[in-house]
């Protein structure tokens, strides 16, 4: 196929024409695509506000050198100065001051000893949406395998069109000629000689219509991979979708799903939260110490320490701690709500998926049977046709019959891997080099 299309395509646009096959196109849709990268950014975000929340557990330890330098000033009154010139100036006055260095170095350390399990409930709260970032990552890659392979599907379809409209084309100046020749004997009418001619015209614009589309396919394509700079490509494979078996267990496939293990992530989260703003309404106690040597000199010699426990407790705050465990148990209503929706809702898409997938797949087959059909037909009809046992009327039809069932069967495997493709995005596959 890949071959047929290049005979077809501009000599000028084959030699920068990179051929993919779908693994080609998941390995660059993996490194370049920007909605992957902006998911694993996000998981990337929840890791470090995990470590934070962990943070808060540890002791707080700091460590402080410092250098002070302060200036005093101060009057005296010189006696002398003052008989003398008292009568002329007033009283004498002369200022003088002096400097002062002093050095310190220390460290203070705080440990939280009990703050109502808030900060452990903040820890959990972190790690949950670590995991809901996880499962937004495989989302998105789903999302994105189905946009690839639509895009990919949609290429090889391009490319298949080109091929068939070229034979449409081949047979159809053929039944002109055919017309002609019988024309020009007085064996047809000119009706008939028009109507093979517009045919012809009609094949001739399907085929460069073709040409076209196969370009807006291929820069679909290069979108969907993320690349930034547009080449011509090819698209390397077959419109042949997979076997499948008996039907799936589908309440399964909703609880693998990530959407549904997201929302069930965000249940445990919401939950979380809702706990740790309740501990917060709890007193916290903790622990601080610290030592440190000061001097008027480097290194100073004077050495003191200190070590204390503190307990505080909000005694009012405005309502703002109880409103925020209200918020946070609204909050944890409404994910439950979500989350029972995106269950049904899953279950219903999942059902709906699979029964197109089903018949999408089938109607392959009856459009094989009446491509075989018709082609079997249309070369009767024309061998009967040069002996004159079929009019021209009845063979015209027969021949588009077997047009039509050349672009249907082409159209049926399009739209079974475009249903295979919505059927793996409903289970939630994440994009793999398997179909």
């Amino acid at each position: 196929m890949i071959a047929a299309l290049a005979l077809l395509l501009p000599a000028d646009s084959l030699h920068a024409e990179v051929v993919y096959s779908w693994q080609d196109c998941v390995i660059e849709a993996r490194k370049n695509h920007p909605d992957l990268k902006a998911a694993r950014a996000k998981i990337e975000q929840a890791r470090a506000s995990y470590g934070i929340a962990r943070s808060v557990y540890l002791p707080q330890i700091n460590v402080s050198v410092g250098m002070t330098r302060s200036y005093n000033e101060y009057n005296e009154t010189d006696a002398e100065s003052s008989s003398q010139s008292s009568s002329v100036f007033g009283s004498g006055v002369s200022n003088s001051g002096t400097t002062a260095d002093s050095y310190s170095y220390g460290f203070t350390a705080r440990q939280l000893v009990f703050d109502g399990l808030k900060s452990v409930y903040d820890i959990r709260y972190s790690r949950a949406k670590v995991a809901e970032a996880e499962y937004q990552y495989r989302g998105v890659s789903a999302s994105v395998r189905l946009d690839l392979r639509t895009a990919f599907v949609q290429l090889l379809k391009a490319q298949d069109l080109i091929v068939i409209t070229e034979e449409i084309v081949k047979l159809r100046k053929k039944n002109s000629d055919l017309v002609h020749m019988r024309y020009k004997a007085g064996r047809e009418h000119r009706g008939a000689y028009l109507v093979a001619r517009a045919n012809l015209s009609q094949a001739e614009f399907e085929h460069a219509q073709a040409l076209r589309n196969v370009i807006i396919a291929r820069r679909q394509l290069v979108k969907e991979m993320g690349l930034q700079t547009y080449y011509p490509i090819a698209a390397r494979g077959e419109l042949e979708p997979a076997p499948y078996g008996k039907t799936p267990d589908f309440v399964e496939l909703v609880r693998a799903n990530p959407l549904m293990r997201k929302a069930i992530t965000q249940k445990e989260s919401a939950r979380f939260n809702r706990d740790a703003a309740l501990a917060n309404l709890s007193p916290r106690i903790d622990l601080f110490g610290g030592a440190n040597r000061s001097g008027s000199r480097w290194a100073p010699q004077n050495y003191g320490w200190h070590i204390g426990i503190e307990a505080t407790y909000p005694l009012f705050e405005g309502g703002k701690s109880y409103y925020q465990a209200k918020k946070a148990q609204a909050e944890l209503k409404q994910v439950i709500a979500d989350a029972l929706g995106t269950q049904e809702k899953l279950l219903v898409q999942l059902e709906l998926r699979w029964n197109a997938l089903m018949n999408e797949t089938d109607r392959i087959k009856v459009q094989g049977d009446f491509l075989k059909a018709s082609e079997e037909r249309s070369r009767i009809a024309e061998m009967q046709y040069n002996v004159g046992f079929v009019q021209f009327d009845n063979w015209i039809i027969i021949v588009d019959d077997f047009v039509r069932a050349k672009k249907n069967l082409l159209e049926a495997k399009t739209s079974a891997l475009l249903a295979e493709a919505e059927w793996m995005y409903a289970r939630g596959e994440m994009l793999s080099y398997d179909r």
